[in-house]
């Protein structure tokens, strides 16, 4: 989430008198006893030894490490919550709890229990260095999206014939490992050529969370868009089970794919499913709008100008990102 930004609220106080009275001479006036408070002492992160490690040094390395995605999510919370608020919009715990349900579902559709799925959602979050926290505040932030893009979203006769393409056309099901390099990608297909299994290396070898599930995807049709385009033609391309790719460049990323089951069209009747369809060509098209509608809260605090960042550190590092490439 590169491009999050948020309001920060920098208070400024500044003592003077403007308010055309004449102002007495200092020397004239009755001293006051100066007031001192005591500098507190800097919070301590361990001792080691009795020499202490300060939380400073900690803070400075992990904001260095990690603040700019962290501070992005952080700012795309509070923007949404804002928003919300002006509209009256509240988030339940109930309601974080669906959502964090069906982003699962989402992400693991292979995978039938929830206490399944709750594993390898601790599994994922364990790799990527996200904690439970920021899970659960994504969660909200998403309900609280769902509420300000639902009157944004219509559903009409062409969206349920576009669902019953995506629900029912041919598609396909593949494995796919993601590298970072085309190196990587390459040395994946010579293990491949070793006999090594696809699932166990991409369990191993894949950056992608997929790699959780041995880097299984959702079957895959014409129309679908929960994969980049380039994957997705490759995906329809294949013909044989157990075919592999070659590797596939996705912006940076390199990907190898394996055929594991063709689809055919189902033989079914759009009017036997019609007020399915409509459920879930709502929920999709939601989606794409909470996007949306992000993307706008996003645009509207750059051009007010409303961030701050004051954390040194942090505001070097943000500025630097938005930097136009060379």
């Amino acid at each position: 989430m590169r491009q999050y930004l948020a309001c920060i609220l920098v208070a400024c106080v500044v003592a003077g008198c403007e308010n055309g009275n004449a102002v007495m001479p200092r020397a004239w006036m009755t001293p006051t006893a100066p007031t001192s408070r005591p500098t507190p002492a800097p919070a301590v992160m361990a001792y080691v030894a009795g020499e202490p490690i300060y939380m400073s040094e900690l803070q400075d390395l992990l904001v260095r490490a990690h603040g700019v995605p962290v501070a992005y999510e952080l700012v795309a919370n509070e923007l949404v919550r804002q928003a919300a608020q002006a509209k009256g919009l509240t988030a339940s715990d109930a309601e974080i709890q669906a959502e964090s349900d069906r982003t699962l579902r989402e992400l693991f559709p292979n995978a039938q229990q929830s206490d399944q799925r709750e594993r390898m959602l601790g599994e994922l979050l364990q790799r990527r260095g996200v904690s439970a926290k920021q899970w659960q505040l994504v969660m909200r932030r998403n309900v609280l999206l769902g509420k300000l893009a639902a009157p944004r979203v219509t559903v009409g006769e062409a969206e349920i014939a576009e669902e019953f393409r995506l629900q029912y056309g041919r598609k396909v099901e593949v494995r796919h490992i993601q590298t970072v390099s085309l190196a990587s990608a390459q040395e994946v297909l010579k293990q491949l050529g070793k006999g090594v299994d696809f699932a166990e290396l991409a369990r191993r070898a894949s950056v992608n969370p997929s790699s959780v599930e041995g880097g299984l995807l959702p079957p895959i049709g014409p129309d679908s868009r929960m994969v980049p385009p380039a994957i997705r033609e490759a995906a329809l391309a294949m013909t044989k089970v157990g075919q592999l790719s070659e590797p596939i460049q996705v912006e940076t990323a390199y990907h190898v794919l394996r055929l594991e089951k063709i689809h055919p069209p189902a033989n079914v009747k759009l009017s036997d499913v019609k007020d399915a369809l409509a459920r879930d060509a709502r929920a999709r098209l939601l989606r794409a709008e909470q996007q949306k509608v992000l993307a706008e809260l996003i645009q509207a605090a750059r051009n007010a100008k409303s961030i701050q960042y004051v954390d040194p550190v942090l505001k070097v590092q943000v500025e630097a990102a938005q930097e136009p490439a060379p």
